[in-house]
């Protein structure tokens, strides 16, 4: 849909396993046809985006290794990045071909009836090639989210896993349990907006959540690690009534979220 709002020329091709799903991301004009089984998409596809669930992106990978051309490109929207690099070089033919791709947007709703021609407008895509990635792949990619109004940037896909554990995975783990916490404590008949907002993340489908932190296992785990220790820290502060030290963490997370959003805001298409 944002290709298409973009003034993409192109025929846009949906795989979907629910012919409904591909009925209507054709009604809403996302895609101009598809099909439901690989085997019956057309041959001479030029790029592929995989936007399944991480789990599911290897076997699907398998299924279109032995259907795609040899100069198709390949790509997905994953929230991590490792497993689906190795998927795809040890199983499509060409794995020069493939660039990993990961769109810092999104929201609560999911499918295709929630579709919006802005989406990406103005907000990050990290792509994640390596060293054997073809350049012309990478600019086919680039130039696609580009087209959509996108920022792209690069990242290894290590470098990738690592960042996103802290500024995504992370913080959808400490708004949940931070969420869990109140309501144990029968707290939430008078919680301040302050908690609606800290929470809102909580809200996603725990399905795709559950499939994006165990695909990120190792890097989410380091990452709650060292929130605990400064967890730790700060209980020790208190313990202690270091309070000028209680005072300095909390200064300084002010300016570097004023610092941040500021910068932020340099971009007027960017939202806070």
């Amino acid at each position: 849909m944002a290709l298409q709002a973009a003034g993409f020329e192109g025929k846009l091709l949906a795989l979907a396993r629910d012919p409904s799903d591909l009925e209507a991301a054709i009604e809403t004009g996302a895609v101009h046809s598809g099909a439901t089984r690989p085997t019956d998409l057309p041959k001479d596809i030029g790029l592929f985006c995989l936007a399944t669930p991480l789990s599911v992106m290897p076997g699907m990978l398998r299924q279109l290794a032995p259907i795609l051309d040899e100069a198709a490109i390949v790509t997905d929207v994953g929230s991590v990045k490792v497993p689906v690099v190795n998927a795809a070089g040890s199983t499509l033919s060409h794995p020069c071909r493939f660039v990993g791709a990961h769109p810092m947007t999104g929201f609560n709703q999911r499918g295709v009836s929630f579709a919006r021609a802005d989406l990406f407008h103005g907000k990050t895509v990290i792509l994640t090639p390596v060293s054997a990635t073809a350049p012309e792949a990478v600019q086919c990619v680039r130039s696609m989210w580009e087209l959509t109004g996108a920022h792209v940037t690069e990242m290894s896909p290590a470098a990738h896993d690592e960042t996103i554990a802290r500024v995504s995975h992370l913080p959808h783990v400490v708004s949940a349990l931070t969420l869990l916490l109140a309501a144990r404590q029968e707290g939430l008949h008078v919680a301040a907006p302050g908690l609606i907002q800290m929470t809102h993340i909580a809200s996603r489908d725990p399905d795709l959540w559950q499939d994006i932190l165990t695909s990120n296992r190792e890097q989410v785990r380091v990452a709650i690690s060292q929130l605990v220790d400064d967890l730790k820290q700060l209980d020790t502060w208190l313990e202690r009534h270091e309070d000028g030290n209680v005072h300095r963490l909390l200064a300084r997370a002010v300016q570097i979220r004023n610092e941040w959003l500021a910068e932020k805001f340099q971009r007027p298409d960017w939202i806070d």
